[in-house]
């Protein structure tokens, strides 16, 4: 795999990848072999390439589309990011995983699937206060009150401590008020 680093560092990627079909019997295992490599070189670009490869020959996409969506994160190209991100079924989903997308899609402007998003992430964790709180100030700026006073209402009996309550409670208060409902 090192020898062929190379060529993949010269936007060779797919090149090699149909050289090789004539002479290596695991292709898949040598590209994976050098994007472990990569990734500890720390050559985001290249890896991306080779992650991309993998990626489209690959029969279990939702880890490598998560990786790749990481790295086009640390390359800062969140719609690429988000596109791949958009691509992991839902079994392959986590809240961290919802809330990176959300993040994303804060970036990008897109406010109704961001909701979305952090309504996924909360469906998979209930229990989350930091993640209700961010759900509250979104829904809040958004103006949507009646999802505010919804989710208001499922967490105000969750087992949190009395500062988080209160924390969770002056956030959504202070919405209401800025919407003027109180």
């Amino acid at each position: 795999a090192n020898d062929f680093l190379s060529i993949v560092e010269n936007n060779g990627a797919w090149m090699l990848w149909r050289d090789l079909a004539a002479i290596a019997p695991n292709r898949l295992a040598i590209y994976r072999e050098m994007a472990e490599i990569l990734e500890q070189e720390g050559k985001v670009k290249e890896l991306v390439e080779i992650l991309t490869i993998i990626w489209k020959v690959s029969s279990d996409k939702d880890p490598i589309s998560l990786k790749i969506a990481k790295n086009y994160l640390s390359l800062e190209q969140p719609d690429k990011a988000l596109f791949y991100l958009n691509r992991i079924s839902k079994q392959g989903m986590s809240p961290e995983t919802y809330r990176m997308k959300a993040g994303l899609e804060r970036k990008l402007g897109l406010r109704n699937q961001e909701i979305i998003s952090l309504e996924k992430a909360m469906e998979l964790d209930p229990e989350d206060a930091k993640l209700h709180k961010e759900y509250l100030v979104l829904v809040g700026e958004a103006g949507l009150i009646e999802k505010q006073i919804a989710t208001f209402d499922s967490i105000q009996y969750n087992n949190y401590d009395q500062e988080t309550l209160f924390d969770i409670v002056t956030t959504h208060l202070h919405h209401l008020h800025s919407s003027e409902m109180i």
